[in-house]
């Protein structure tokens, strides 16, 4: 190619890595336990008991296939056979219509790996070996009880697709299809949704339903089903672990103390660090000095930094860690004038999340963006909880082993490798390992200059988007064309197009922490996408308006091909006059139901299609180059703190036993080595007289770097139990509390009307004996509660007579209710408890956090601080529910007819 000639001149000494290869040591499966071994020769023999009904099932005609699975459905829910009698023949059948829908077949271990699902496992299974098709087997066979199935998903787009294309499987065997996406709102079709025997959902979603339904003021706002019956978890890694650490929250706006802010942030302006206070990255803490309280305290005029009525503690150390650790580009990026969360795992942009404890107003400061309003909590939930609402989930991904030890200790989930249906024929390559970054950049530049102009494809991971932007500057330098993919707005838009075609020949793709996961790279191209974009082009010139696309003029589509997707963009603009550009695309690859306007989708899917052929033939050739070549090379420009995320990197090449090859280029003062002890192995290398460019390959270098990896894991592990026993303690509370709430919200009338009289029995006997030596004040208090006693009376008024007063002053209340309106009674009653609960709820939220704050800096000697905030918390929940009691019954006897219900 000759774009990288002079860069080639400029530095010398290169070692290609064909000529520096090592021991793969991903080349086998990884190990398998003897109880595993054990499972999967289970399995296999299952296996064997499916192909021998391929016959017979392969000789049903379509309505024969349909009516076997709806017989199916019948035993089991009417208890004649359990979901493990029927597994053989619903896998068959299941096989058999996926090849008849879609034209895909299931592999021998496809069938195991649904066999894991369907026992609440997580199927490990490498990148490539179909797990949206292995789903299939385990969604259709778990909803033959017809209690509804979730599969879950990381976005809407894979949600979307998948619906789509599995979708035509179910529905193919007479089942239900449900889609939720974020875009559309309306209870009435999310509940459609959710009805379905199969819904396909973002986790997210997923888990914002479920705080929706329970903040719900009327039954016909819930959504979801009253019971979770069981959920398949795509990518389970991502959401168990990953997004483990940040709860789901919906929040409410208050008041920011935006002085506050403010002023820490102009105090941390003038703190040095390791004199005022000391950072420890490991742990992502802050600590002031003994020096640092004290110029601290001054600066605020001698204020408390810990005073309980006043405190500045946190607004300081706040104010310091988004200096320290909160970096931009890095941790968050700014769009249209927000702080906007990146996501450390996957580098996709969290728009709407926000840091808790203050950290992002903290973040919003330091970048000058007013931080007029802060949030308060009014429902939440971590990841860990809501799946454990399911009654069985499984879930799949291709990495799971390094974190098996979690998933069994927080969600009782064993992992199990699945075989895969070809070797692996990827070679993974020893690290290259740096003096310096300036050497190993150096190094990294000289592998893609060697391989580029070979017409190897090239995937180049980062760990962040400045990674990312450095190398993209130096390759745009050299003018060598190539693709960049991180959280910025203007790369998300053409995610998954641009990773569909990392596997064409020349191709260089700069990724951050592996986004695009859920699209496969294949060989030579994706003909799927590049049809796509031709569509996009065709469509956008006729509805003028722009698109950005990843089209490729060596690819010749033929002029009547081309005449006929015009031709049936045009006809679809006739019938449809508000047609966008996604929408054109949804109808050419998407089985969409346009009723009396279908033949202008049939005819313009028909054409992508026929595009799609002509695609697939040319790229046939690139792909049989690009094998030559060694197929798609990863190149690590840094180690993640996960080995998770580092083999995810690594999957992304070698798919379905094709050739591929990974390195990671590294230096000793990248993060992960100076988390621990970079410094020391920079002194090892200076004694053994390293230069910059030259690699070491060095036990002592590995182990170390190994080290580092497992004690970052392992603090990570540590971080996400503490949240889950923390959460347990809420979760228990969160139950009952939903448990009470839900009684109220769909109880009837009389169960209604039982409730508000045993509350008010409650508060009258609460007054009475907390007031027995003081009868003025008893009288008070009763009267406040119920204005219609008089203090006159209550002197001479035994407690039968009290208690039947108050059976008739509530009875006489409910009368002038039901005056009204029929029912309006239980409407008022009903709608005053469920706001009171939700006010106490939100305060409690707000409780348990500050209590959980205290504890992290209280000294209790032996006492284990999660068995206080335990206890505590008891108490404070104990206090909640009394108020809930009391202010319901105060509520519902100030209210006034006329006032809005």
């Amino acid at each position: 190619m000759g774009l990288f000639d002079g860069l080639k001149k400029a530095v010398a000494g290169v070692s290609n890595e064909n000529e520096s290869a090592g021991s793969d040591v991903f080349a086998s499966t990884l190990g398998v336990s003897d109880e595993a071994q054990k499972i999967l020769e289970g399995y296999q023999a299952r296996v064997v008991k499916i192909n021998g009904l391929e016959d017979g099932v392969e000789s049903l005609d379509d309505g024969e296939l349909k009516a076997r699975a709806t017989a199916l459905k019948k035993m089991v829910q009417a208890g004649e056979a359990s979901l493990d009698d029927v597994l053989e023949e619903s896998f068959a059948l299941v096989r058999e219509a996926a090849f008849r829908a879609i034209g895909l077949r299931h592999y021998d271990v496809q069938l195991m790996g649904g066999m894991a699902l369907h026992d609440g496992k997580i199927a490990e299974m490498a990148t490539g070996e179909g797990k949206t098709l292995v789903a299939t087997l385990a969604a259709f066979l778990n909803a033959l009880e017809g209690r509804g199935v979730c599969i879950v998903t990381v976005n809407d787009y894979l949600a979307k697709r998948d619906a789509d294309q599995m979708g035509k499987i179910f529905r193919f065997l007479g089942l239900s299809v449900g889609l939720i996406q974020s875009d559309v709102a309306e209870p009435i079709k999310r509940r459609d949704a959710y009805a379905c025997d199969i819904t396909y959902v973002t986790n997210s979603e997923l888990g914002f339903d479920y705080l929706r339904d329970n903040l719900a003021m009327q039954a016909s706002e819930i959504v979801m089903r009253s019971r979770l019956s069981y959920c398949i978890l795509d990518e389970a890694d991502s959401i168990l672990i990953d997004e483990a650490r940040t709860p789901l929250i919906i929040s409410g706006k208050v008041d920011a103390p935006t002085k506050k802010y403010q002023a820490a942030d102009k105090i941390a302006n003038f703190l040095e660090k390791d004199v005022h206070y000391t950072v420890a990255e490991k742990e992502q803490s802050v600590i002031l000095t003994e020096q640092g309280q004290r110029d601290c305290e001054q600066a605020l005029g001698g204020r408390d930094l810990f005073g309980l009525k006043d405190p500045w503690i946190n607004f300081i150390v706040n104010a310091i860690k988004s200096r320290e650790l909160f970096i931009k580009d890095a941790n968050y990026i700014i769009e249209d004038g927000e702080v906007v969360i990146v996501d450390e795992f996957t580098g996709r942009a969290m728009k709407g999340r926000r840091w808790g404890d203050g950290v992002h107003q903290a973040v919003e400061v330091k970048e000058g963006i007013v931080t007029a309003s802060e949030t308060q909590n009014i429902a939440s939930i971590s990841y860990q909880s809501l799946f454990s609402e399911f009654e069985k989930f499984g879930g799949m991904t291709g990495t799971a082993l390094t974190e098996e030890k979690e998933f069994a200790s927080i969600y009782g989930l064993q992992v199990l490798p699945i075989p895969t249906a070809l070797p692996k024929a990827r070679k993974d390559y020893p690290d290259a390992v740096f003096k310096t970054r300036e050497g190993k950049v150096r190094a990294i530049m000289r592998e893609i200059a060697l391989e580029h102009t070979k017409g190897r494809p090239l995937l180049v991971g980062t760990t962040s988007i400045e990674d990312s932007e450095m190398i993209s500057g130096l390759l745009a330098d050299v003018e060598c064309p190539h693709e960049v993919l991180n959280a910025k707005p203007e790369n998300v838009a053409r995610e998954s197009e641009i990773i569909a075609q990392a596997g064409r020949q020349y191709a260089i793709t700069i990724a951050t922490n592996m986004a695009g996961r859920g699209t496969d790279i294949l060989l030579g191209g994706n003909p799927d996408y590049l049809a796509r974009d031709i569509v996009k082009v065709i469509a956008a010139e006729q509805l003028e308006t722009s698109h950005t696309g990843v089209t490729d003029d060596s690819l010749q589509i033929s002029q009547e091909t081309l005449e006929e997707i015009e031709a049936a963009v045009a006809e679809c603009r006739e019938v449809l006059p508000d047609l966008d550009l996604d929408t054109v695309v949804a109808i050419a690859t998407e089985s969409t139901d346009l009723g009396e306007n279908q033949l202008c989708a049939t005819n313009l899917q028909s054409a992508f299609e026929a595009a799609k052929e002509e695609l697939r033939s040319q790229l046939a050739d690139e792909k049989e180059e690009v094998l030559k070549l060694g197929g798609l090379y990863i190149i690590g420009t840094n180690r993640h703190e996960s080995r998770r995320i580092d083999n995810q990197l690594r999957g992304r090449s070698g798919r379905q036993g094709d050739p591929g090859a990974s390195r990671f280029f590294l230096a000793l003062d990248d993060p992960i080595f100076a988390m621990f002890g970079g410094e020391k192995l920079k002194g090892l290398m200076s004694a053994f007289r390293v230069d910059e460019n030259t690699p070491i390959e060095n036990k002592q270098v590995s182990n170390a770097l190994d080290s580092s990896q497992s004690n970052v894991e392992t603090y990570y592990y540590d971080m996400r139990k503490l949240l889950w026993d923390y959460d347990q303690v809420v979760g228990q509370q969160r139950n009952k509390y939903y448990e009470i709430r839900k009684e109220i919200l769909k109880a009837d009338p009389s169960a209604v009307s039982e409730k508000v009289l045993e509350w008010c029995l409650d508060t009258e006997k609460s007054i009475v004996k907390a007031q027995q030596g003081n009868k003025d004040k008893m009288a008070a208090l009763l009267t406040q509660f119920f204005p219609a006693l008089t203090s006159t009376e209550l002197a001479n008024m035994s407690s039968c007579d009290l208690e039947a007063e108050i059976k008739g002053i509530l009875a006489r209340k409910e009368a002038e209710l039901e005056n009204v309106k029929e029912g309006f009674s239980t409407e008022v009653i009903r709608f005053l408890v469920l706001q009171v609960m939700d006010n106490l709820w939100k305060s409690h939220l707000r409780d348990l956090d500050y209590l959980k704050q205290v504890i992290a800096v209280r000294a209790y000697g032996s006492e284990k601080p999660l068995d206080e905030y335990q206890n505590e918390g008891f108490k404070l929940f104990t206090d909640m529910t009394e108020a809930i009691t009391r202010n319901s019954v105060y509520s519902l006897f100030q209210y006034k007819v006329g006032a809005q219900a």
